[in-house]
């Protein structure tokens, strides 16, 4: 009978450490769960006072172009575009008409830029994007070819 007492003692033990390690763990998750959500929701609330802003050069009905587009969930103000010819490269700058910057770009919009190409326009542009949204001033560089 003692014995039989002293294992199911033993037993209760063993079940109570084990449901203690579960308890333990299924805690440490949920503190990992509301960690991580707090992290999103911060994420998500930058996200929505940033502008990313962006260019690319394509052709649009045959004519070369120059897209300055606004991919972020904020409006970019002050957007500026400065254009050169890279370092080491030939050739001078496409003509183009940067009279609509500075200008504001809303969430998901762009603007279009015509670029006239004369004998001996660079292969290569070094182009230069600058706003502002909530979260302060931002810059955007790239060598760009001239499609």
């Amino acid at each position: 009978m003692e014995y039989v007492a002293i294992a199911i003692s033993l037993a209760a033990l063993v079940i109570s450490l084990l449901a203690r390690r579960d308890t333990k763990r299924q805690a440490d998750a949920a503190v990992r769960d509301v960690a991580l959500a707090e992290l999103q929701r911060e994420e998500d609330q930058t996200a929505k006072r940033s502008a990313d802003v962006s260019a690319h050069t394509t052709r649009a009905g045959g004519d070369p172009v120059l897209v300055v587009c606004n991919s972020g969930r904020a409006v970019a103000r002050r957007v500026a575009v400065a254009i050169e010819v890279p370092i080491g490269d030939r050739g001078a700058p496409p003509i183009m008409d940067l009279d609509r910057f500075p200008c504001d770009l809303a969430p998901g919009a762009d603007v279009t830029v015509g670029l006239m190409l004369l004998f001996g326009t660079a292969e290569r542009l070094q182009i230069s994007v600058t706003w502002t949204d909530e979260l302060g001033p931002h810059d955007f560089s790239g060598l760009l070819p001239v499609p």
